[in-house]
């Protein structure tokens, strides 16, 4: 879903998208989930005490949001 607003908001702000993606959307959804469980899993394989120490980090604790990046950036 962030990614379908994330490309309303580059063809507003830009006039097109930079890559056209409106006939592939189903399936780059699809390959995200995919890819986030492979990205979950990899987690996973991290030492026990690094991994604690990651979760310590207040900013990595945050879900990343496409729309925030877009705004910072100053595209929204």
């Amino acid at each position: 879903m962030e990614f379908a607003q994330f490309k309303h908001i580059e063809k507003s702000y830009k006039g097109k998208n930079i890559i056209e993606t409106e006939d592939y959307l189903e399936d780059i959804c699809c390959m995200s989930a995919s890819s986030r469980f492979e990205t979950i899993w990899r987690y996973l394989k991290i030492a026990p005490e690094i991994r604690e120490k990651l979760e310590r980090i207040p900013e990595l604790q945050k879900p990343f949001s496409a729309i925030a990046a877009a705004k910072k950036m100053g595209l929204f």
